[in-house]
């Protein structure tokens, strides 16, 4: 019997041997370009670079002038809500609102008269000694809260939206329905808040550094670099003539 010449160049006995392994040849490998990194977050247009936004509450809300109170701050601080906006509120709705509040304060008068008279007590419980000063201060951060810029187009909308429907709430259904409009006519501002924060912590990532999706580079441990094994060699059973 005659070993083949591969056999022979391997210099191995043909009873043991099922195949000599030959050098691959090498593979090449196509350069990893890094992708770019990612543009700087764009502020909002309509949002300025520095906004005041108030804390969280445990629930996720922002816990503004509006949360925390009772049916009847609701009813008047949509009559506050509602005032702004007839006296800020300028363009294609501007009569529209204006008539609209007048409305409102005629049809909702003793409703509204009420709801002033049980937050004037409010106060007077909570500040005995200077209850009036505390009252006048309240309704002043009330109606700067909806004066703010931030959202005027959104909430002149919303503030003609809200004025319309309640010339359909009947007179003893006005406290009821109040505290779903107050939430209305706060959304604007809110949402503003929320935009706001998104786009800060998305800046301050990628100011850090730490953009979500980014590849990162890590490094083995010694343990998983002695346990590795290379991958399983083919061999080739070499004939034999």
């Amino acid at each position: 019997m005659r070993i083949s010449r591969h056999l022979v160049a391997c210099g191995l006995s043909p009873l043991l041997l099922l195949g000599c392994a030959r050098t691959p040849a090498p593979v090449p490998v196509a350069a990893v370009t890094p992708p770019p990194p990612p543009p700087r977050p764009e502020r909002p247009q309509d949002l300025p670079e520095t906004l005041r936004v108030p804390a969280r509450l445990a629930d996720g809300r922002y816990a503004t002038i509006n949360q925390g109170i009772t049916a009847a701050a609701a009813a008047w601080h949509v009559r506050s809500a509602l005032n702004v906006a007839a006296l800020g509120c300028r363009g294609p709705q501007e009569a529209g609102m204006i008539a609209g509040y007048n409305r409102l304060l005629k049809t909702h008068k003793a409703s509204l008269a009420a709801a002033d008279k049980a937050v004037q007590a409010e106060f007077r419980s909570r500040e005995p000694k200077d209850w009036r000063g505390a009252h006048d201060g309240f309704n002043t951060r009330l109606y700067n809260f909806f004066a703010q810029p931030v959202a005027t187009a959104r909430f002149c909308a919303e503030a003609l939206a809200v004025v319309t429907e309640a010339e359909a709430v009947p007179t003893a259904g006005f406290a009821a329905w109040a505290p779903g409009a107050l939430t209305r006519l706060e959304a604007p501002f809110t949402d503003a808040y929320a935009r706001y924060d998104d786009w800060r912590l998305r800046l301050a990532a990628w100011e850090a550094g730490r953009v979500p999706g980014a590849p990162r580079l890590e490094y083995a441990s010694m343990a998983q670099v002695m346990a590795w094994t290379p991958p399983e060699t083919v061999w080739r059973v070499a004939a034999l003539r």
